[in-house]
């Protein structure tokens, strides 16, 4: 299940070959992921299941902790957000760096 924003839907539309849509943007997003995942031989295949756009813009979040919370309570439960899916991503045109308590990550170039 992968939601989008409308910020990133605008940076789609204003980026990209005529004729591509968020939901083709993603499927490619997904093609890439499962190439590399099979060449490395990752026993895994990311299915696009459904696409929708989330009705929030990012101008006004101004912290990665506060769309992060209102996007894991916008459905009301986890099941409604994953609708069917095994898991949901919320694909954002700004990039946070999301730091949970506890955790310390180090980051590293892709």
């Amino acid at each position: 299940m992968v939601y989008y924003t409308i910020d990133l839907e605008n940076a789609v539309k204003a980026s990209v070959s005529l004729g591509e849509t968020v939901r083709s943007f993603i499927q490619g997003m997904v093609d890439g992921a499962n190439t590399i995942y099979r060449v490395n031989g990752i026993p895994m295949k990311l299915d696009l299941h459904c696409v929708l756009r989330w009705d929030k813009s990012e101008k006004d979040q101004p912290f990665a902790r506060t769309i992060y919370k209102e996007f894991k309570e916008h459905r009301g439960t986890v099941n409604n957000l994953l609708n069917g899916a095994d898991m949901a991503v919320l694909l954002t045109q700004k990039e946070w760096l999301l730091r949970l308590p506890g955790k310390k990550r180090k980051t590293r170039p892709l």
